[in-house]
């Protein structure tokens, strides 16, 4: 019985269809989350100040200012997109007065990537949401 599962395992996971099937799925969940996320908000809007997007976007603005790893909610330029956005609706977009100041409870990985997509497309947020919905 475990040699006839194994041969089915490998027969069905080394196919060419397989494969399709494989990424067929993820473009089609993909476009799923980009899609409800696109109907509900908008891909250009700043991410919820209510959890942690606001340190990781705050992050990776930081660095591709050339300021370091650091969390600073002060800057103008930086809160320009959330005012804008709070303007519509502050239960969203509020930003919290916290301290600037260098972090280091934080993975690198993914404000090292919102800030190639900053310096890359400007100040702009649909490239991370693509990354996330990836």
């Amino acid at each position: 019985m475990r040699h006839c599962l194994a041969r089915w395992n490998a027969a069905l996971t080394q196919s060419l269809p397989a494969g399709r099937l494989a990424a067929l799925t993820f473009v089609g969940v993909v476009a799923t989350f980009l899609g409800y996320y696109a109907l509900r908000f908008g891909l250009n809007v700043p991410p919820s100040t209510s959890g942690d997007e606001i340190e990781y976007d705050s992050l990776g603005w930081e660095l591709s200012q050339g300021r370091g790893f650091r969390f600073d909610v002060h800057d103008a330029e930086f809160r320009r997109p959330y005012d804008d956005a709070a303007q519509r609706d502050p239960t969203l977009w509020t930003l919290p007065d916290a301290p600037a100041g260098a972090v280091v409870h934080r993975p690198p990985l993914l404000p090292a990537l919102a800030s190639l997509i900053n310096r890359l497309g400007g100040r702009q947020f649909w490239g991370l949401r693509l990354l996330n919905a990836a």
